[in-house]
């Protein structure tokens, strides 16, 4: 038998495959391939992303052979008369496309963090992303940051941060942007507070229990602690700085951080731990 070669061109356009150093995974890196196209653009809508309901991989795959759109941006642009001749063979039936229609319009408003996921900057999860959208607001602010204060970030490394400020010094990433910005979307959508004093910076508190009739809700209280530059993980651990209880909360929980020594608050120590950043 002849022993299997790893491909050294791409399936899709015929370019070379480039593998980075220290890097496990082969990429094309071509941008003009179709499937490179219509990989980005799946992910782009993606639920991860910006959620785009009706754009699965064959709507991405026919899109991209018409030739109706190059990139993500793009989609912002597509017309109901473009869809109903390439997606629907029955004119009569325009459901499927006033759907998709509806949901490309509702995707303008996408928080911040989800477009960062879908634009596909290397490294960035969505924990990162939202730390880097809280930090600086919108997509302008965080393409002209430099790498020192994105990685100066708790949570953000060396290695995201240099990963962002290659992203946005790419001209066809910079492209990319532009087409959206021009398409109407909101590059400035930050869920919660944005620019809040970064009181936490390296605390856990970790939130269980429901906080029904506080001041916050459960993920408002878990956002608020992100966005004073802490962490809201799941459990508790002797890193554990606080535990916020509220009603029904899980006995796991509050016995281990009571054998550890970990403070519980209640509704008035968290309003103070997000005003001041201690507890009393």
């Amino acid at each position: 038998s002849v022993p299997w070669e790893f491909p050294k061109v791409c399936p899709s356009c015929g370019e070379h495959l480039q593998r980075s150093q220290g890097d496990a995974n082969t990429y094309c890196v071509n941008r003009h391939c179709p499937a490179r196209i219509e990989t980005g653009i799946s992910h782009f809508a993606s639920r991860n992303a910006l959620d785009i309901e009706g754009l699965g991989e064959r709507t991405v795959q026919l899109l991209v052979e018409e030739r109706l759109v190059e990139d993500a941006g793009d989609l912002f642009a597509l017309t109901k008369q473009q869809l109903l001749e390439v997606l629907v063979s029955d004119s009569s039936n325009e459901t499927l496309v006033t759907n998709l229609l509806t949901a490309i319009d509702q995707a303008r408003e996408c928080p911040l963090s989800n477009l960062l996921i879908g634009l596909g900057v290397e490294h960035l999860g969505p924990s990162t992303a939202e730390l880097l959208a809280r930090r600086f607001g919108n997509i302008e602010a965080i393409s002209l940051a430099e790498i020192t204060d994105i990685a100066a970030i708790d949570g953000i490394g060396p290695v995201i941060a240099k990963s962002v400020k290659d992203f946005f010094g790419d001209d066809h990433h910079r492209a990319v942007v532009e087409k959206l910005r021009n398409n109407g979307v909101r590059l400035d959508l930050v869920q919660g507070e944005v620019n809040a004093p970064q009181i936490l910076v390296g605390r856990s508190v970790v939130v269980t229990g429901s906080l029904e009739g506080w001041f916050v809700t459960r993920e408002e209280a878990k956002q608020a602690i992100i966005a004073r530059g802490g962490k809201s993980p799941g459990s508790v651990s002797k890193s554990t700085y606080a535990l916020v209880v509220g009603t029904e909360a899980g006995e796991t929980k509050l016995n281990t951080a009571s054998d550890l020594g970990v403070p519980i608050l209640g509704e008035a120590e968290l309003r103070d731990l997000l005003e001041t950043g201690q507890v009393f």
